[in-house]
């Protein structure tokens, strides 16, 4: 997921982390664990 929104957005990982983490702080993604591996969808 991480190197599909690197590639997508030109980013770098640590950016990409920090806004995966902000968007689900914020209640605009969240990260189903199952199945393996997880995945980000939209609220």
């Amino acid at each position: 997921m991480l190197k599909q929104i690197e590639k997508r957005f030109g980013v770098s990982a640590e950016t990409a982390k920090r806004d995966l983490s902000e968007l689900t702080k914020r209640g605009i993604i969240e990260y189903v664990r199952k199945p393996h591996p997880g995945y980000y969808r939209q609220k």
